[in-house]
């Protein structure tokens, strides 16, 4: 959700956990177009999970909120492709990211 009034954005997380629903595992390091993406949410005692199944009545969506000027978009709207970034998008971001770095 966007907010009109202070112009911050909140964004749903989407993450990779593998088969085993384990956030622990170093899974951030799984190239972008191989990641398996499901939103994330929070039970009741704060552990992110991902798996359908386990959503509850109680469970939360994990969000993130950025104030104007702390995020960059690298690519705008796609659709996931069997729960994937489509390649061609995951390369898109690599070489944007690439761009930014070369600016700061």
């Amino acid at each position: 959700p966007y907010d009109h009034f202070n112009g911050w954005i909140s964004l749903h997380s989407y993450v990779h956990f593998g088969v085993n629903d384990d956030p622990e595992l170093p899974y951030q390091l799984l190239p972008l177009a191989k990641r398996v993406l499901r939103p994330e949410y929070k039970d009741k005692e704060g552990r992110s999970f991902s798996m359908p199944s386990k959503v509850q009545p109680t469970s939360e969506p994990v969000l993130h909120d950025f104030a104007p000027g702390e995020i960059e978009v690298l690519q705008s709207g796609f659709l996931l492709k069997n729960n994937k970034i489509p390649a061609n998008i995951a390369q898109a971001a690599y070489e944007a990211a690439r761009g930014l770095d070369g600016k700061r």
